[in-house]
């Protein structure tokens, strides 16, 4: 050792200047097998002469074993080896000479290495460190190095899974798992075979070779044909060369059963009705015996000698035993020790008997056995039953009514439904109130199937005013045996004013009503009165109508279109008791107002009976005004009859107006006069000659686009002159019409009707339309009409209003010959049948029809 130390001071003493150069100093890259004896090449390729060098070998130690016998090649025939190791993984080399003589040659290898590999396959690198070059003149040269990896080669197995569960597998079934192998070497592994592990197997054959850095998936399968309930340690035949790896196991572990099992079937019933259990046995596996108990519930009787075998038993007997009182053993052999036969279904039936009225059960099986030939218990599970006790169940929707606030005029009406939610017929039998207010539309017994309803109506008539609370009790076989309906109402007294239904006029004084509804007497009204925009009370001429006649009555404007209206008296009188107008608002609407519908809104409004206290109500309605257009019609044409031979000329006799003429039109409208509109120009007796009413006639506005379209008729009145009127003896036409085109039609009860030949716009602005003097302004002509006197008249004849003068008016005017009166016989009017009716005019015009 001090010799070596001394010439490594000779040989390190001193430096020189280094001189550039390249000399790299390299160590062998390559690959060797798993627990090989290899010789690791230690390089040199220099530009300098080179006397000594020192230098450290790094590796792992844990995967390399560092063996003897070392050497040099020839390129260090004169030099010297040392090797030491100077910590584990670092070999530290020296390779000298005690001469000035330089390593030989200037490439190739300078010293061979002996290492053996371990058993873990990968790539591990050798690197050097604290290299020293030497000159002969003990100078230092400069290096570089160049480390080496060794490639051990070798396959490396991993097992990714410890055990492999199957946990219970059904008998006969197939089931597999995974279990994951990997190959995390270098090189293939190769598994050629397993251990005996059955009843498990690996799926495929052998060998099973695993890729470098691969995974496989080994497919673990069982055998099912019979029972199992273990594990088994699975070991693996293979290349890995580590023996720990190549050890390595896993748990295989599995329970192969069988299904053989009882159950206990269900059924329902009602009370004292006998229900039947099914008793099924479902078997993976022959057996020929069984036992098990049936708890009983309160309330449930066993039915004896009510079991029914099934063709499964093949020389059994079966018994059965009440034990503890409620307890039922049932216990099943065969004397012979033969197999029940099949496999699953029904195996016997038993009845049993609810006492009770109503309820779920259960029949919980228990200490039960199936015994094999062997007599072992094969039983896997058993599964209890039940039984459900039929019964019905009311329900009643809603279970609440409150009719609110009833007028005691009123009936109030609702409905409810009464439900059977149960799984037995509903019986009501009796529905109990007390309360004369009250009465339902059931009829009784009442029976309501599984799953149906019945609708009721209920009806409330209150008798007095004030709270209503009753109960009503429907009795029924359900399981509360009683459901309770709870009613609540409020009566009052209606006492209320609202304004009466009515159409209305624009540019005109409409004559408003406005109604008392009371129940009671009153004796003064005072409400205000909200008028829709550009309506226009005309407070002066209020008045008290009707009922409130003799009452005095005062309106004021409270601003905007609001108005205050009290009716009052300083006597005793009093409002009898009704629903009549009992004042009157003329109201003007403006020519702006959109049509339609409007309400008055009424507030404040104070009812006062007869002990001067306030019995205004909520309003029961809502009157409405109909705003609607109107055109106006003022017509003229004559009748061939009353003008044929007149007592005045150009004017139509009113012989009918002195006695005959009918106060109600005998048209399809039926309006009623007042029989002094028919004389001297209208209900004012004020009139001319020439405007008393002659008689009823029909006017009709067709449709422009097909003049067969009625759109509105209505009763006229016809004047002495031809002029055409409303029922009120004076005014033109009037019809709640829009205005638009319409063709105008003139109809009369014996005489041929005539058609306007266009149609004629009509408007609120009087259309004057003088059928008398122009035929152009008549479809047909001169067809349609007859020319008497230079006047143009309508055609007569036609008895029956068919549009045709014919034979037949003929004959039925004979046959009331003689009479008198208002008759469609009368052709001429004069009140008379009688020949010249038919001589004058019905023959002179017989062929003559309608032209439209």
């Amino acid at each position: 050792m001090k010799i070596k130390i001394f010439l490594i001071t000779v040989l390190f003493l001193g430096f020189s200047n280094s001189i550039l150069s390249q000399n790299v100093l390299s160590v062998e890259t390559k690959g060797v097998t798993t627990a090989t004896e290899f010789e690791l090449a230690i390089s040199l390729e220099n530009t300098d002469g080179i006397a000594a060098i020192q230098f450290d070998i790094n590796y792992n130690a844990n995967e390399f074993e560092l063996l003897t016998g070392h050497s040099l090649t020839s390129r260090g025939a004169n030099h010297s080896l040392g090797l030491n190791s100077i910590s584990e993984g670092v070999v530290r080399v020296l390779i000298y000479n005690f001469t000035t003589l330089n390593i030989i040659g200037n490439s190739g290898g300078l010293m061979l290495l002996k290492l053996k590999s371990k058993n873990n396959s990968g790539d591990y690198p050798f690197t050097l460190s604290n290299v020293d070059f030497s000159s002969s003149s003990a100078g230092s040269i400069s290096s570089t190095i160049q480390n080496g990896v060794i490639t051990v080669l070798g396959p490396k197995m991993e097992v990714l899974e410890s055990q492999v569960y199957f946990g219970s597998v059904l008998l006969g079934s197939n089931q597999t798992r995974s279990l994951p192998i990997r190959n995390s070497g270098n090189q293939p592994l190769e598994i050629t075979g397993i251990n005996d592990v059955f009843p498990f197997s690996i799926q495929g054959g052998f060998p099973i070779d695993i890729p470098a850095h691969s995974t496989t998936y080994l497919a673990v399968s069982i055998d099912t044909s019979t029972k199992f309930n273990g594990s088994k340690e699975l070991s693996f035949v293979n290349n890995d060369p580590d023996l720990v790896r190549g050890a390595q196991k896993v748990i295989l572990n599995a329970v192969v059963y069988a299904v053989n099992t009882i159950r206990i079937g269900g059924g329902s019933a009602e009370i004292n009705s006998e229900i039947e259990i099914p008793v099924s046995v479902d078997n993976m596996e022959d057996f020929t015996g069984f036992q098990f108990d049936i708890t009983l519930p309160e309330g449930i009787e066993y039915v004896p000698n009510s079991i029914i075998e099934t063709s499964r038993f093949d020389d059994h007997l079966i018994g059965v035993n009440l034990i503890d009182g409620n307890t039922l053993r049932f216990i099943g052999y065969s004397p012979s020790n033969k197999n029940f036969t099949g496999n699953s279904g029904e195996l016997f039936s038993f009845k049993l008997k609810p006492t009770v009225s109503s309820g779920y059960f259960g029949l919980n099986v228990s200490n039960a056995i199936l015994t094999n030939i062997a007599q072992e218990n094969i039983l896997s599970n058993s599964y209890s039953g039940s039984i459900q006790i039929n019964s019905p169940n009311l329900s009643i929707t809603p279970l609440n009514i409150n009719f609110g606030s009833v007028p005691i005029t009123k009936t109030q009406q609702t409905s409810l439904r009464l439900t059977n939610t149960g799984n037995a017929s509903l019986l009501i039998d009796e529905v109990v109130y007390d309360n004369s207010e009250l009465s339902l539309d059931i009829q009784l017994p009442l029976t309501i199937p599984v799953g149906s309803y019945q609708d009721v109506n209920l009806d409330y008539t209150p008798l007095e005013v004030g709270d209503f609370e009753e109960a009503i009790s429907f009795k029924n076989n359900g399981l509360t045996e009683q459901n309770t309906l709870s009613v609540q109402a409020s009566a009052f007294s209606p006492n209320y004013v609202m304004v009466k239904n009515q159409e209305v006029y624009r540019n005109e004084t409409n004559m408003c009503q406005i109604l008392l509804k009371n129940k009671d007497l009153a004796r003064g009204v005072q409400f205000d009165v909200e008028l829709p925009i550009d309506f226009t009370l005309d407070i002066a001429n209020v008045s008290a109508v009707g009922r409130a006649e003799g009452f005095d009555v005062a309106a004021s404007s409270i601003g905007g279109t609001s108005y205050r209206v009290i009716l009052y008296t300083l006597s005793s009188s009093s409002i009898s008791v009704g629903g009549e107008s009992i004042i009157q608002l003329p109201i003007s609407i403006a020519g702006n107002v959109g049509l339609g519908n409007y309400k008055f809104n009424f507030s404040n409004v104070i009812i006062s009976d007869t002990s001067n206290a306030d019995i205004n109500s909520s309003a029961l309605e809502i009157g409405e005004l109909t705003l609607v257009d109107k055109v106006s019609l003022g017509l003229k044409m004559f009748l061939q009859g009353p003008f044929s031979n007149p007592s005045i000329p150009d004017l139509m006799n009113d012989d009918l107006r002195l006695s005959n003429l009918p106060t109600t039109s005998p048209y399809s409208d039926a309006v009623v006069v007042n029989p002094n509109v028919f004389n001297t120009g209208g209900i004012s007796g004020l009139g001319l000659v020439k405007d008393d009413i002659v008689d009823w006639v029909w006017i009709e506005l067709r449709d422009a686009l097909n003049n067969e379209t009625v759109i509105s008729g209505k009763s006229g009145l016809i004047q002495r002159d031809g002029d055409i009127v409303a029922v009120d003896g004076v005014s033109v036409l009037s019809y709640n019409v829009n205005a638009d085109d319409y063709y105008v039609a003139i109809n009369h009860r014996n005489h041929l009707g005539i058609l306007s030949s266009t149609s004629l716009f009509l408007s609120s602005t009087p259309l004057s339309v003088d059928f008398t003097t122009d035929v152009s302004l008549i479809q047909g002509g001169s067809n349609a009409v007859l020319n008497v006197s230079n006047n143009l008249t309508l055609i007569g004849g036609d008895y029956d209003s068919n549009g045709q003068v014919q034979n037949t008016d003929i004959s039925n005017i004979v046959l009331q010959l003689g009479g008198s009166g208002y008759s469609n016989a009368d052709l001429d009017m004069n009140g008379q049948i009688q020949n010249t009716d038919i001589n004058n005019i019905i023959n002179a015009n017989l062929g003559r029809g309608q032209q439209f």
